[in-house]
């Protein structure tokens, strides 16, 4: 289950880490640079705490029972379910379908899983969105008793062997990665020393 969390992990396009790693590939920067680039973006709470929050979900609804009443108090309260719901799968993280069917498999008598079973159901119940990878290395690590920091940290080590892989391939294509800005802000106003071509 380990393994095929790790491999589950290794990529999936363009996220912000793979991507932060590409640009600093791009730059000429060590693999070392490059993988520190990753684990950087990796820390923000968008990203690698999608764990957390998810692991968060099960630590609030307790055992199969409390699953239900978590989501719903969650709904009430205006809050997000965290994950559930991919953006690039919307009908369902074929990661969190694949790693939620092993353990329910390898570990069918563990609370933890029956936890993990009882949440998807519901949120699918009430909101019809399916468990991310993330949800599902949450439930296995709970089932496995594995620190509350092994998920992030399979999420890392896996992720590791993509921006590399995404550095290399950036080395050979041998160009920065440069994209163009477009000014966002107020158009200067007429006779401004910011108007384009004023002295």
């Amino acid at each position: 289950m380990l393994q095929a969390a790790l491999v589950l992990y290794a990529d999936n396009g363009l996220n912000p880490s793979s991507f932060t790693a590409r640009c600093v590939a791009s730059a000429g920067s060590t693999p070392y640079a490059v993988v520190s680039a990753g684990l950087a973006a990796l820390q923000g709470t968008k990203h690698g705490g999608a764990c957390e929050r998810a692991q968060g979900l099960l630590q609030e609804a307790g055992d199969a029972r409390g699953a239900h009443r978590a989501v719903v108090a969650r709904l009430r309260r205006g809050e997000n379910v965290p994950g559930f719901g991919h953006p690039l799968y919307p009908d369902g993280d074929p990661r969190g379908a694949l790693l939620m069917r092993l353990v329910g498999e390898q570990r069918p008598k563990s609370p933890e899983v029956a936890l993990a079973v009882a949440l998807a159901d519901a949120v699918h119940d009430l909101m019809h969105q399916h468990p991310t990878i993330d949800f599902g290395v949450v439930a296995l690590c709970r089932a496995l008793e594995l620190p509350a920091s092994a998920p992030l940290a399979l999420l890392g080590v896996g992720r590791v062997v993509g921006w590399i892989a995404h550095g290399l391939e950036q080395y050979r294509e041998g160009r920065e990665i440069r994209p163009r800005a477009r000014y966002a802000g107020e158009p200067p106003r007429p006779g401004s020393t910011h108007e384009p071509g004023a002295i």
